[in-house]
């Protein structure tokens, strides 16, 4: 249903109010993820000396993995709820500021990870004594951009990048959608008709009812192009293999979306193509 007939009495000015007080929300939900979450994490990883090859292992990259695809998890609800308090009369309206909230988000909180992420890498290097590839110590530079360009640097930034790219944002979130989404929604909801025969008729239909298709993809594929031209600022030697993986997880997302659309999604209700448009314009 397009029209929100249950928002019709919100007035225009209302809205800004809401608008600030979701970005707010979103704003919060970044800073607590930051500091509850990944400050902790970088401090574990800022411990090894990327210069002699003591780097992370296994276990480091899942529970980066791990916290990654939790906060995209928990910024997807703070958008969206922020988004569906606005009070906007129409789905399309909605649907647009969650993309302007979901993208707005996720960029605050990759610029703050990495910041955080160099900081603790260049004073954990610097403690260690840590050289550039010309055999001068990381501590001796005074100039950001020899320090940001220099080899230990690039090698730790670029290997957070690159693991935050595949496959904790490119591939993981989609891998599971199938399974969140589309399964066990279907699943639970056959186990519950066929286990209690008061769940009849139109309450049978509902629990078995799919579900509807919506336009936050566009979100989610914005923030993995935005992901791959930070690559060249930051880490310029990673950007051949994050260009593949974007290209190997976009052919993965774009099959899984035919099949979504085919056989799991039980309406489309698109009366503008707003939000075609502002993703074109992002």
């Amino acid at each position: 249903q397009e029209v929100l007939w249950e928002n019709l009495n919100t007035s225009r000015e209302d809205w800004r109010g809401k608008q600030v007080k979701g970005t707010l929300v979103v704003l919060a939900a970044c800073l607590l993820w930051t500091v509850l979450l990944y400050l902790p994490y970088s401090h574990y990883v800022a411990s090894f000396s990327y210069a002699n090859g003591d780097e992370p292992g296994v276990v480091s990259d899942g529970i980066f993995c791990a916290l990654v695809v939790g906060s995209q998890i928990g910024i997807f609800v703070a958008s969206s709820v922020s988004a569906q308090q606005c009070g906007f009369y129409y789905e399309s309206d909605v649907q647009e500021m969650y993309t302007l909230f979901f993208n707005f988000a996720l960029i605050l909180n990759l610029v703050m990870d990495i910041a955080l992420q160099a900081y603790l890498s260049y004073i954990q290097m610097v403690a260690v004594g840590a050289h550039t590839a010309s055999g001068r110590l990381l501590g001796e530079m005074s100039s950001f951009q020899s320090i940001f360009e220099s080899y230990p640097m690039q090698k730790s930034l670029g290997k957070l990048l690159f693991k935050y790219c595949w496959p904790c944002t490119f591939f993981v979130p989609f891998l599971a959608e199938p399974l969140v989404a589309q399964f066990l929604p279907q699943h639970i909801g056959k186990l519950l008709v066929s286990r209690y025969p008061q769940i009849r008729g139109l309450k049978a239909v509902k629990a078995l009812e799919l579900s509807e298709m919506e336009q936050g993809r566009y979100a989610d594929v914005i923030f993995n192009v935005i992901c791959v031209v930070c690559i060249p600022f930051i880490a310029p030697a990673y950007v051949h293999k994050t260009f593949l993986a974007l290209l190997v997880s976009h052919i993965y997302l774009y099959c899984y979306d035919q099949v979504k659309v085919l056989r799991y999604v039980v309406k489309f209700d698109y009366s503008s193509p707003d939000v075609h448009y502002l993703g074109m314009q992002l």
